[in-house]
Protein backbone atom coordinates (compact mmCIF):
# COMPACT_ATOMS: atom_id res chain seq x y z
CA UNK A 1 0.00 0.00 0.00
CA UNK A 2 1.57 3.34 -0.82
CA UNK A 3 0.48 6.81 1.06
CA UNK A 4 0.10 10.01 -0.52
CA UNK A 5 0.59 13.04 1.77
CA UNK A 6 0.32 16.50 -0.11
CA UNK A 7 2.23 19.61 1.25
CA UNK A 8 0.88 22.80 -0.45
CA UNK A 9 2.00 21.58 -4.39
CA UNK A 10 4.28 18.76 -2.91
CA UNK A 11 3.47 15.26 -3.38
CA UNK A 12 5.47 12.78 -1.35
CA UNK A 13 4.44 8.96 -1.87
CA UNK A 14 5.89 6.60 0.49
CA UNK A 15 5.63 3.11 0.89
CA UNK A 16 5.33 2.18 4.30
CA UNK A 17 2.26 3.89 6.11
CA UNK A 18 3.32 4.11 9.39
CA UNK A 19 6.08 6.20 8.58
CA UNK A 20 5.30 10.15 9.10
CA UNK A 21 7.59 12.43 6.80
CA UNK A 22 9.62 15.14 8.34
CA UNK A 23 9.32 18.47 7.26
CA UNK A 24 11.79 21.25 8.21
CA UNK A 25 11.78 24.63 7.78
CA UNK A 26 15.07 26.54 7.16
CA UNK A 27 15.41 30.16 7.21
CA UNK A 28 19.17 32.29 6.25
CA UNK A 29 19.72 34.00 9.64
CA UNK A 30 21.57 36.72 6.83
CA UNK A 31 18.63 37.79 4.72
CA UNK A 32 16.46 37.77 8.03
CA UNK A 33 18.78 41.10 9.02
CA UNK A 34 20.64 39.32 11.23
CA UNK A 35 24.60 40.21 10.23
CA UNK A 36 26.25 37.97 12.82
CA UNK A 37 25.85 34.01 13.01
CA UNK A 38 27.89 31.05 14.52
CA UNK A 39 28.38 28.25 16.67
CA UNK A 40 29.89 27.45 19.77
CA UNK A 41 31.03 24.12 21.20
CA UNK A 42 32.20 24.39 25.08
CA UNK A 43 34.03 21.20 26.37
CA UNK A 44 32.85 20.81 29.68
CA UNK A 45 32.99 18.75 32.96
CA UNK A 46 30.20 16.30 33.31
CA UNK A 47 29.68 17.37 36.88
CA UNK A 48 29.53 21.21 35.85
CA UNK A 49 27.47 20.96 32.26
CA UNK A 50 23.98 21.96 33.89
CA UNK A 51 25.32 24.88 35.67
CA UNK A 52 26.99 26.21 32.42
CA UNK A 53 24.08 25.48 30.47
CA UNK A 54 21.50 27.51 32.58
CA UNK A 55 24.45 30.38 32.63
CA UNK A 56 24.41 30.01 28.84
CA UNK A 57 20.67 30.27 28.93
CA UNK A 58 21.09 34.03 30.72
CA UNK A 59 22.96 35.20 27.13
CA UNK A 60 19.81 36.59 24.79
CA UNK A 61 21.92 35.50 21.57
CA UNK A 62 21.76 32.10 22.17
CA UNK A 63 18.81 30.88 20.49
CA UNK A 64 19.83 26.84 20.56
CA UNK A 65 21.58 25.28 23.22
CA UNK A 66 22.13 21.53 23.71
CA UNK A 67 24.06 19.60 25.90
CA UNK A 68 25.84 16.68 24.47
CA UNK A 69 27.70 13.50 26.36
CA UNK A 70 29.67 10.83 24.56
CA UNK A 71 33.69 10.51 23.47
CA UNK A 72 33.43 14.42 24.95
CA UNK A 73 30.96 16.03 27.40
CA UNK A 74 30.32 19.58 25.69
CA UNK A 75 27.55 21.92 24.68
CA UNK A 76 27.03 22.94 21.43
CA UNK A 77 25.11 26.56 21.30
CA UNK A 78 24.38 28.57 18.01
CA UNK A 79 23.94 32.49 18.03
CA UNK A 80 22.90 35.08 15.72
CA UNK A 81 22.94 38.74 16.20
CA UNK A 82 21.48 42.03 14.68
CA UNK A 83 24.37 44.94 14.94
CA UNK A 84 24.36 48.23 14.13
CA UNK A 85 27.45 48.81 12.08
CA UNK A 86 30.12 46.05 11.63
Amino acid sequence: MTTLVSVKNWKISRPWPLISPNIVAVSNPLRLGFNVVGHLRIHVDIGRIDQVAQQLKQIPALWFIVKTSGASTCIDAEFKLKLQSI
